[in-house]
């Protein structure tokens, strides 16, 4: 087997991912990891990078610049959230993909009302949950096992995510749909009517350091 290291960062990350994530398929990631001829769809990890980067975006500016009320206990909870999509992002990147938009729109609102949040967090972790659901059926389907097992685990995150937010506002949990067929490719629906916009930047490395804290390292 050659020494090629765009493999071996590959495999090096997807290893990192079964056993931070506790996904039972180190075998197979690692395996499809040491091909060197496996194709890697880069538009498909493109999406999946900017939906991570979309929510992780949403998430550090609630934290660093809410003017609601967030207490203790969901502000940790929203933390570890935004660790989740940090390391999902870093992942998605090492294996080729690139966040395609830098800065996103939300309803202009969202900093100021806690309830306008919650709603637009949930939809978004639903979105991203039937997205990675496709992405899933999509990769196995082309013959991608690794990148499937990757989306599956990226949707199963994205489902807790929304039960977790759910349950800080107590509220029901959003039911999923089922995996649709659509193209994976096509921009996500506004998650607002006529609201006015409001552009959140991605924070920077240092931002998303004080963001997170020790664990951003």
């Amino acid at each position: 087997m050659r020494n090629d290291p765009d493999v071996s960062t590959r495999r090096s990350v997807l290893r990192s991912l079964a056993a931070g994530g506790g996904l039972l398929v180190t075998s197979s990631l690692a395996e499809a990891a040491t091909r060197p001829t496996l194709p890697w769809p880069g538009s498909l990890l493109d999406q999946a990078a900017t939906s991570g980067a979309r929510r992780l975006t949403l998430y550090h500016h609630v934290l660093s610049g809410a003017t609601f009320q967030i207490q203790s206990e969901a502000a940790l909870q929203l933390r570890i959230m935004a660790l989740t999509l940090h390391r999902h992002l870093q992942a998605a990147q090492a294996l080729g993909g690139r966040t395609t938009i830098t800065r996103f729109a939300f309803p202009a609102a969202v900093l100021g009302d806690a309830g306008l949040f919650v709603s637009c967090a949930q939809q978004a972790e639903v979105d991203a949950t039937d997205a990675a659901l496709a992405l899933t059926r999509t990769f196995a389907e082309q013959g991608h096992p690794a990148l499937a097992a990757l989306s599956a685990w990226l949707a199963a995150s994205a489902a807790q995510h929304q039960v977790t937010l759910a349950h800080l506002a107590g509220l029901q949990p959003t039911p999923l749909r089922q995996a649709p067929r659509r193209e994976v490719t096509r921009p996500a629906p506004r998650l607002w009517g006529g609201a006015p916009d409001l552009a959140l930047r991605f924070p920077s490395p240092e931002e998303l350091s004080a963001t997170l804290g020790s664990w951003g390292g």
